[in-house]
């Protein structure tokens, strides 16, 4: 938005000279224009889209509308799709092994709640997790819900820290994991790009692939990563999704990796 206010001018209101034209331009820069290279077709999409949401917003808001043009749309880009690619439970415990705290990646928690996890949150007498309503990020989640963890997870846990505050130290001040160090300690691993896509989703995708090739529930597995069930969630309580066989179809990756000793910082 910054780039386009700027081709604009500095009119009082320059959603004022907002056009397809203007629209189209913004869509040819956007590809080069990235701050680390290229763009990807999807992240080009994703910002246009975002244009578009505030041209149409202020088209229909009772202030902006009388200096906003009609709104119009252009089309996207088309995104080839591709096939699904994850690692296996023995690459990701390569991966695990370099990193001190990727062990929560393991349980399937996307990386910005692993991050966000305090001491509070582990049951180590019910050997489970509790996902606080202020973790969760789609509405499912942010309802809370408690799930078991593996139990070689809470026997490696169980010797972290000082169990007070956040279970993963981190010395950025907004807790925010580095994709770009995850991406190299992916490389470091023998694991590139084809089969880990994405550095920290790529966790998610090898929990969720990996017990689903040992036969888990697909329900008690969406419900384990944190997906909703739709309909079909309304009415199944958790006691009977058995969470429990997806918990345990997550292997210890110190049995694949030898692990040393090391003091819990994240990337």
């Amino acid at each position: 938005l910054g780039w386009l206010f700027c081709t604009l001018g500095t009119s009082t209101h320059p959603v004022g000279v907002l056009s397809q034209r203007v629209l189209k331009r913004y869509a040819e820069d956007l590809p080069n224009s990235g701050q680390r290279g290229r763009r990807s077709t999807p992240t080009v999409n994703k910002l246009i889209g975002a244009v578009m949401a505030m041209w149409e917003w202020a088209d229909n808001d009772e202030e902006w509308s009388e200096v906003t043009p009609r709104s119009r749309k252009i089309q996207l880009r088309p995104v080839p799709q591709r096939a699904t690619r994850a690692p296996t439970f023995a690459q990701g415990a390569a991966m695990i092994a370099l990193v001190p705290a990727t062990d929560w990646y393991a349980t399937g928690a996307r990386v910005s709640q692993a991050m966000r996890f305090t001491w509070h949150d582990i049951n180590f007498a019910d050997g489970t997790l509790t996902y606080r309503p202020e973790v969760g990020k789609t509405l499912s989640e942010q309802s809370g819900r408690v799930v078991p963890l593996p139990t070689w997870f809470l026997d490696e846990a169980a010797g972290w820290g000082t169990r007070t505050g956040f279970v993963v130290d981190c010395p950025h001040e907004h807790r925010t994991p580095r994709s770009r160090a995850a991406r190299r300690f992916w490389k470091l691993a023998g694991v590139g790009k084809d089969t880990a896509p994405d550095p920290h989703h790529s966790f998610r995708a090898m929990v969720r692939t990996g017990c689903s090739a040992a036969r888990c529930s697909p329900e008690a597995i969406e419900f384990f990563i944190g997906h909703s069930l739709g309909l079909r969630g309304r009415y199944t309580a958790d006691h009977g999704l058995h969470l429990d066989e997806v918990a345990a179809a997550i292997p210890d990756p110190r049995g694949v990796v030898a692990f040393t000793s090391r003091k819990r910082v994240s990337q």
